[in-house]
């Protein structure tokens, strides 16, 4: 297994850490009743790169949707689920197995919940004696939006309960698309496969993942929950992810 394979089975099968182990994040009631899961993606920003929150947002958000070729709706959403933005990118991975009836192709969707970090003053925390701002966000991967299977199906061993996530019980979406979601996020890969955009570019993840762990806390109802740690030279480290890419 290649060094960033190992990384990959350590971030989806190792409980590394706990929130309470020393990573300040915020309780769930921070965030509005309508948002459906805790959010996945937690990005810490050390304060002395940029010089606001606002910046440390654009920041992380342009690094996805860049390397991701995310499309961001800052609009009116069918389905705002509490969010400040969404961003996608769709037609990915296209599978099409046995039964002709269940081809269909991926998107990878990231809601931004950042308004209610700063509005209670909890956008910017204090860790291991660095102030960092907070970017959260909650990202999946599932059937495209504009296939009628749309969310999932069970079988497909890209998006399904299957392989790793083959013993994941309940909920398919925190089970199964969220790990997703944060592995595409972070590393550029599904499954450790390479994703390739639509472009036909290879996907980059923002990298610099410090930890992942899974909860048994209800109220973080996600399957595992990834902290990225942007300090300086923070792009040097995405190089590991480069150089896998090419």
């Amino acid at each position: 297994m290649s060094r960033l394979g190992f990384a990959v089975a350590l971030f989806l099968l190792a409980p590394l850490a706990s929130p309470e182990g020393g990573f300040p994040l915020p309780p769930r009631e921070v965030f509005p009743r309508d948002m459906p899961r805790y959010p996945n993606l937690w990005v810490f920003v050390d304060s002395t790169l940029v010089s606001s929150y606002e910046k440390a947002v654009r920041l992380v958000t342009e690094d996805l949707r860049t390397n991701l070729e995310l499309t961001e709706n800052h609009g009116r959403l069918s389905n705002p689920e509490g969010t400040d933005f969404e961003a996608t990118v769709e037609h990915l991975q296209p599978w099409r197995g046995a039964d002709p009836a269940l081809a269909h192709g991926h998107a990878f969707h990231i809601r931004y919940y950042n308004r209610p970090l700063e509005r209670s003053g909890r956008h910017k925390v204090r860790w291991k004696g660095v102030e960092y701002y907070l970017v959260a966000a909650s990202a999946h991967y599932e059937v495209e939006h504009g296939n009628p299977l749309h969310p999932d199906v069970e079988s497909c061993p890209i998006c399904g309960r299957t392989g790793w996530y083959a013993k994941e019980q309940g909920n398919l979406v925190e089970r199964v698309h969220d790990p997703l979601g944060v592995e595409l996020a972070t590393m550029g890969k599904i499954r450790d496969e390479r994703v390739v955009l639509p472009s036909g570019r290879p996907a980059l993840g923002v990298c610099n993942t410090e930890a992942s762990f899974v909860t048994t806390d209800p109220k973080m109802n996600t399957q595992r929950i990834a902290i990225v740690v942007l300090r300086k030279g923070w792009q040097k480290k995405k190089e590991y992810c480069v150089r896998d890419a090419d």
